[in-house]
C-alpha cells in the first residue's frame, strides 16, 4: 500500500506573525520580517517563484529559541 509522506505547512509572512505569537509568544510585524529578510536577521525563508515568500514552522521555532533565554526562576541572574 502507497502511503504519502505530507510535506510541512508553508506559512505567509501573515501567518508567520501569527504562529509566532501564538507558539512563542513574540510579537513581531509583518514588516520586520520583511527588513529582516533584507538585513539577514530573521528566520530562514523560501521563495516560491519570484515574489511570494514562505517560512517552514521548523525555521520559525528554531529562530524563536536562539532569541529566547534559558528559563529563569529570578531576575536577579539575567545577565
Amino acid at each position: 500500500m502507497f502511503s504519502a509522506i505530507t510535506p510541512p505547512k508553508l506559512l505567509t509572512t501573515r501567518e508567520a506573525v501569527g504562529y509566532l505569537k501564538d507558539q512563542h509568544g513574540l510579537t513581531v510585524a509583518e514588516k520586520s520580517l520583511s527588513k529582516w529578510r533584507w538585513s539577514g536577521e530573521g528566520p530562514t525563508f523560501l521563495k516560491a517563484g519570484k515574489r511570494r515568500v514562505v517560512y517552514r514552522p521548523a525555521s520559525l521555532d528554531t529562530w524563536a529559541s536562539a532569541r529566547l533565554s534559558e528559563p529563569m526562576t529570578s531576575t536577579a541572574k539575567s545577565a
